[in-house]
C-alpha cells in the first residue's frame, strides 16, 4: 500500500540532538530519558530519513478532494491546533486544501470552519481522554466525499504495561513511565502537564527552570500530587 509520511516533534527532537553533538539527554532522567531510550534505538538510517520528511504534505488520490496531512499544523510541528482557537481557524482558512489531518495533542477531535475541515484521529498509543481505549481514524471515499469513521478499541491495557517495564525503560525514565501507565490505563493526565508543574516547583525552589535540566525531586513531587503516591 502507498504510505505517506511527515515529521512530527520527536523526530526534531532526535535529528537536532544528534546535531547538538548528543549533549544534554540523561539515563534515569524523566525528563530525557525516554527520548534517549528510543535514540539508542535509532539506526543512521533512520536518522537520515527523518531528516527527509516534510512537515506537511498534500495527498491527492484520483476522484477525491485533496488532503493536507501533517503532524502539529502544516507550518509547525509542535503546533496544537485546537477548535475555537483563532489561529487554528486562520491556518485552516489559508490552507490550500479544504481538509486537514493532524495529530500532535493525542485527543480525537473535528473542528468545522467555512465549509473545511480538521480531522485529528487521536493516538494508538498513548491517546488522551479515551478511557484507556486504543484510538484512530479511518477516512472513507464514497461518493467523491471523505466520511470519517471514529474508532476506540479495548486491548491488554496491563500487558502493555508490563512490557513497558520488562524493556527497561522504567529505568531510564521513571516518572515519566509512572505517567505512562496512568495514561495507558485511564486515558487520562498527559505527561506535558506533569511536566509543568515538575517545572514550576523547580523554579519555586531554584528560582529558574530550564528545560531540560529538571531534578527527579521535582517530577516525583508533581507525580504524587497529580496521580498519588
Amino acid at each position: 500500500y502507498t504510505c505517506y509520511f511527515v515529521k512530527g516533534n520527536k523526530e526534531d527532537y532526535w535529528i537536532n540532538y544528534q546535531m547538538n553533538g548528543e549533549m544534554g539527554w540523561k539515563d534515569k532522567d524523566s525528563t530525557t530519558g525516554s527520548l534517549l531510550y528510543t535514540y539508542t534505538h535509532l539506526r543512521e538510517k533512520d536518522i537520515s530519513f527523518f531528516k527527509e520528511l516534510p512537515i506537511m504534505k498534500e495527498v491527492c488520490i484520483e476522484g477525491m478532494p485533496p488532503i493536507t496531512i501533517c503532524h502539529g499544523s502544516p507550518r509547525k510541528v509542535n503546533k496544537k491546533m485546537k477548535p475555537n482557537d483563532e489561529e487554528t481557524l486562520h491556518i485552516l482558512e489559508q490552507n490550500s486544501t479544504d481538509i486537514i489531518l493532524c495529530g500532535h495533542t493525542h485527543i480525537q477531535c473535528k473542528i468545522e470552519h467555512n465549509g473545511r475541515k480538521i480531522f485529528n484521529p487521536g493516538a494508538v498509543g498513548v491517546p488522551l481522554h479515551s478511557g484507556g481505549q486504543s484510538q484512530f481514524m479511518i477516512l472513507n471515499g464514497i461518493d467523491g466525499e471523505w466520511k470519517e469513521e471514529w474508532i476506540s478499541l479495548c486491548y491488554d491495557v496491563e500487558q502493555t504495561i508490563e512490557d513497558l517495564y520488562q524493556s527497561g525503560l522504567s529505568e531510564m525514565a521513571p516518572y515519566w513511565c509512572r505517567v505512562t501507565e496512568n495514561l495507558l490505563r485511564t486515558g487520562e493526565v498527559s505527561h506535558g502537564s506533569v511536566l509543568a508543574e515538575a517545572m514550576k516547583y523547580c523554579k519555586e525552589e531554584t528560582g529558574e527552570c530550564i528545560w531540560p535540566n529538571i531534578p527527579e525531586q521535582y517530577w516525583k513531587r508533581a507525580v504524587e500530587v497529580i496521580l498519588g503516591k
